[in-house]
């Protein structure tokens, strides 16, 4: 009984006591009851657009977090910005003064009562990639959609922001004549999701070991078992300028999360995944007799039940389909009981050899 008084004083002590957030000059409502009036609040807040330079030192220092937990991963630095190296770059200049109390991103907060996000998904579409040369690239980021499903304290919000990555010296060299974005590196829809603080939460225990898994009904055609580690989050949230709590502060996720250890980033095992398939691919095109080559074109993928650090998880694929110029992949990530953690879909570009220097993502992995 007293555990539980306890969380549940933490997490009323995260509830923004301020309806109102003003930001770089606006002001909004925090949250609204109203779903038509939340989506229109939210889907019209202007985000800002992000530049950032191509440089290699962001991919190196990735590179040094992921190597100890990737089967050879980079013998060789690459020269092209590496599958998910994105989510490096782009991230909101916001002030520590100006984050929500779990170090959270505000403008992409419903905000009241709705104080636990977590990250529950999204896709990708890869297009050229850019090089590593020192040339600058854009990211053009609003919020596309805004939903509520479930009752009382087991309401969820689903916020989902659309991203567009572009190269050019301005972010408007991208745009043609008509206004609209041409030549993007890649096109992301990511999705949030926003708890409830007073749903109710049982007192964590550390010591247990069962999860209510679903578990997996297909075998892989390559597996990859790693144990991610404080370290690992404690970097990556570095490199991404992510103070969010959950993955830094192992007290914070027990007591005000309802958590029995830190969680590992929705994007890190979005990475993890497409560069193990990238090692497999890399190593199944060294084999090919066709002279063909075959690299990632777009990744969809669901985050069904939470991955902790210091526990095991593996990584898997599986060829589904192949016809002349794409492929069909499941990828998969189990937790430590061997059921869906991550489950999502990757489609690939089967090309010519001749290709291979226009194509998405030639480096040397692997």
């Amino acid at each position: 009984m007293h555990s539980t008084l306890v969380m549940r004083r933490a997490a009323a002590s995260f509830v923004p006591t301020n309806p109102y957030l003003s930001l770089n000059g606006c002001i909004f409502k925090r949250h609204s009851s109203d779903l038509s009036e939340l989506k229109a609040e939210m889907t019209a807040r202007k985000l800002a657009t992000i530049s950032d330079v191509l440089t290699a030192i962001p991919t190196r220092l990735l590179n040094a977090s992921l190597t100890d937990y990737l089967p050879n991963h980079f013998k060789a630095q690459p020269f092209t910005l590496p599958y998910g190296y994105h989510l490096v770059h782009f991230p909101p200049p916001i002030r520590s003064s100006k984050l929500l109390p779990d170090g959270t991103d505000p403008m992409q907060s419903p905000g009241g009562l709705f104080t636990r996000r977590m990250w529950a998904g999204g896709d990708i579409i890869f297009g050229p990639s850019g090089k590593l040369d020192n040339s600058y690239i854009h990211c053009v980021e609003r919020i596309s959609n805004v939903q509520v499903r479930g009752l009382e304290e087991d309401q969820k919000i689903f916020v989902s922001i659309e991203r567009s990555v572009f190269p050019g010296k301005k972010a408007g060299d991208s745009r043609d004549e008509t206004g609209r974005w041409t030549g993007g590196l890649l096109k992301e829809m990511r999705t949030l999701v926003f708890m409830r603080s007073d749903r109710p939460k049982a007192p964590v225990d550390p010591s247990n070991t069962s999860d209510k898994v679903l578990k997996t009904a297909q075998s892989p055609d390559y597996s990859h078992h790693l144990v991610p580690t404080p370290t690992l989050l404690f970097r990556f949230s570095a490199l991404t300028f992510n103070a969010h709590a959950i993955h830094l502060d192992k007290q914070y996720c027990r007591e005000v999360e309802g958590h029995r250890n830190l969680l590992v980033h929705g994007p890190l095992s979005l990475v993890l995944m497409l560069q193990f398939m990238q090692h497999c691919l890399m190593k199944e095109n060294r084999e090919r007799k066709d002279g063909k080559r075959e690299w990632i074109r777009s990744i969809q993928y669901r985050n069904l039940a939470p991955l902790y650090a210091e526990e095991d998880m593996k990584i898997c694929l599986k060829r589904k389909g192949q016809e002349d110029l794409k492929a069909d992949w499941d990828v998969w990530i189990e937790g430590r009981d061997g059921g869906y953690a991550v489950k999502g879909a990757v489609t690939t570009k089967i090309v010519a050899s001749n290709e291979v220097e226009v194509n998405h993502q030639v480096h040397n992995s692997g």
